[in-house]
Formats: structure tokens, sequence, C-alpha cells
């Protein structure tokens, strides 16, 4: 029986954060007893239980309002070494007799150096979801106001880079999303290899299995050539170009969809305003945010799953959970040129690969796959394979993930 404890530390509300999920559960099985710590929203009980995870719900006043949480927020940014979060760690700690701190991202990072130094005896697990310094850079490239500038002031370049650097040389481990990022931090930091792993964002086989497919969705979408993009927006995402490469395409029956607006986001008003300049609202359908609970019905009722993210050092050095997902449910892929996009969908034989950037050569590809039946029904069956049993499986990561904790 494993006897290990951990405690996640999470810098947002939970649930949902996928990531954060597949892991816990994957080392849950394996019998380690996962903690998490995170924000607390209105209404939400201070602690409570998911799916095996002991949530931990840290403390903003009485309240949990939304306005107060943004300027925790906003505070512990400023810090990078809350003393609250600290307190509230030493004391899990310590009542729950947790050996290992696993760090989602790299804004908490700084404050489990500080409870290492203090309890020398905890392994501290950093794990990059992305290029945190690279992405500060292009998050917030449309919006304005004072706010925004200040948050680029506050995490600009340069800090984050050394907090990087820190983290990197303070931690007992490195986790990663794609080897491209590894080799990044290998290369920058001079770290043992030893000591970094790379456990992707695929996806659980069970992602099918407990999937409730809603048949009004699926029957909304399925007689077009679909192309869907589902999940979060933002200027680095290149969704500006896909929509820009429908005005390429002639045939009426290929459709791009985007789920995932928000009401008073910049990048979803941006889209909204470029659907409409460019007259493509009879070609293009863009919908809100949705409940993780209707992921797979989208991507059942589309034709091809798009990853159209622009290149840049934030995007070359992670990967997102719907590339798996879209391969998963035998989607043939349309994905940018970013490093890590491309070698993997090349390496499955899984989609085509475009320009990013180029709206034309997106076009091209759209319509290539739309053409050819043959190459779209291996490019959905390669896929598959590769995400369920094969390379870019789930079950693959995963057995990274247990040898990290088995070696701690």
């Amino acid at each position: 029986m494993n006897n290990k404890k951990v405690l996640m530390l999470l810098r947002a509300p939970f649930p949902p954060d996928v990531r954060v999920m597949k892991e816990a559960a994957a080392i849950i099985k394996d019998g380690v007893e996962v903690h998490l710590l995170c924000y607390r929203l209105k209404n939400e009980e201070m602690e409570s239980d998911y799916n095996g995870i002991k949530i931990h719900r840290y403390i903003n006043h009485k309240t949990g309002s939304r306005w107060l949480y943004l300027a925790t927020m906003f505070w512990e940014t400023l810090t990078y070494n809350s003393q609250r979060w600290k307190k509230n760690i030493i004391k899990i700690l310590k009542v729950e007799g947790i050996n290992i701190l696993h760090v989602h991202d790299l804004p908490l990072g700084p404050v489990a150096i500080k409870v290492k130094e203090k309890i020398p005896d905890i392994k501290v697990i950093i794990d990059f979801h992305e290029n945190y310094a690279a992405g500060s850079q292009e998050w917030f490239k449309w919006s304005s106001g004072f706010i925004f500038k200040v948050w680029a002031i506050i995490n600009n370049y340069k800090r984050l880079r050394k907090i990087e650097e820190q983290l990197c040389q303070k931690c007992d481990i490195v986790i990663t999303v794609v080897e491209e990022m590894k080799q990044r931090l290998l290369e920058t930091w001079l770290i043992p290899g030893e000591k970094i792993f790379v456990v992707s964002n695929s996806e659980p086989v069970d992602f099918l299995a407990k999937a409730k497919i809603d048949k009004s969705i699926v029957e909304t979408y399925q007689n077009d050539f679909t192309l869907l993009y589902i999940g979060g927006f933002g200027p680095h995402r290149g969704i500006d170009t896909a929509i820009s490469g429908m005005k390429y395409i002639n045939e009426p029956k290929i459709k791009l969809l985007i789920v995932g607006a928000k009401p008073g986001d910049p990048t979803s008003e941006r889209l909204s305003d470029q659907i409409s300049s460019e007259d493509l609202g009879n070609r293009v359908i863009m919908l809100p945010w949705q409940p993780l609970e209707f992921v797979q019905s989208y991507i059942l009722a589309s034709s091809v799953g798009i990853v159209p993210h622009n290149a840049n050092d934030h995007t070359n050095n992670t990967i997102p959970h719907k590339l798996f997902q879209y391969m998963m449910m035998g989607k043939p892929v349309i994905v940018s040129s970013c490093r890590s996009l491309q070698r993997v969908v090349s390496k499955s034989d899984s989609g085509l690969i475009f320009e990013a950037g180029n709206p034309k050569d997106f076009a091209e590809k759209v319509e290539l796959l739309y053409s050819d039946k043959k190459l779209y029904n291996r490019f959905a069956s390669n896929g598959k394979v590769s995400a369920t049993i094969g390379e870019f499986s789930y079950d693959f990561d995963m057995k990274t993930l247990l040898k990290i904790y088995n070696s701690l």
C-alpha cells in the first residue's frame, strides 16, 4: 500500500482544472492520498471531496466573493510570496502528515520553495503547465485598461524568467507537458536531466466511456463539414487566423464552430467583431463557454478538430488537452506549425499542419481534408489509436507520473 500523501497547490478555484483532475486520478488509483489547496469562491465549502481529492479551499475572508478573489490574486501576483498561502500550506502539511508538495504552474512555486526552506524534508514538484514567462507576453495583447497595464509591468518577462530559474534549481522534480519545454529548461538553466520529466495533456480512455452525449448538439452540427475549436480564448490561440481562413473557402458546407466565448472578454469581443466585419456570420458560429460535460458532444458533432495557435515561445512549449480529445474521438486534426503541435501530429499521422498565422494555408488544408476522404479516414484512425493506446495515450504519460512519485 502506498503511504505517500501529497498536497497539490492551485492558484484558482477547483473544479475544474483538467490537468489537476487527470494527474490526481492517476496517483489516487496508485494509492497516493491527494489533498488540494485552492481558492474559494462564494458559497463554496471550505473543505470537500471531489473524486477522491480532499479539497481545502483558501480563505478569502468570509464572503469568497469574486472581487475579493481577484484582489487577492492581484496582491499575490505582486509579491509572489503570500504569507497566507504559506501559513495554510504549513498547517495542512502538519495536520495531514503530508510529505510532498505538487505545485501546478509557476505562480505558487516561490511559496512552495519557502515552505521547503522551513521544512527541508518536504519534496517539491513544480509542474509547469506552460512557458509562463513567454505566456505573460501573449495572453493580454488585446486587453486594455489600467489593470492590464499594471499586470503587464508586474509580470514582466525578465522577472518571471528569474522565478522560473530559481524554481528549477531549488525544487526536487520538474514536470513539463511537452518535450520542447523540457529541452528548453535543460538548455537554459542547465539542470540535471534526471530531475525533469514530461507528462503531457493526454486524455484517459474513460473520456469516451463516461461521455453523456447531447443529441441536440450532435444533430445541430453533424450535417455540415464542421471545423471545431473548443476551449480557452486568447490572442495566442490563432482563432482569428482560422476565421480569416474561412474567406478563402468556397464550399458552403464547410463551417467553423468556435466554442468558449465569455461576456466582457476582450478576445471574445474582438473575434465577434471580426466575424461581423468580414461578413462571415453564415460561415462562422461562435458560442459561449460550455460546461465540461458538453465537450464530447461538440467533438462528436464536428468533422475536424482545429488547434490554430500562433507560433511563439509560449505555444511552442505547451500543448492543449483538446488536441488529444479530438484524436481520441476519431477526428482528424488541423494544427498550426507550432513545434509541439507539429511534432505530435506528424508523428501520429493524425492530421494536417498549416503555417501559423497564414489564413490562406489554413484554408488550403481544410479543403484538402474535405475533398480527400481516404486521407480523412487515415488521419482519423491513426489519431484514435495513438491517443488511446499509443505513444500519446494517457497510460503512457501516467506511467511517467507514477515513476516520479515512486522515486520520492
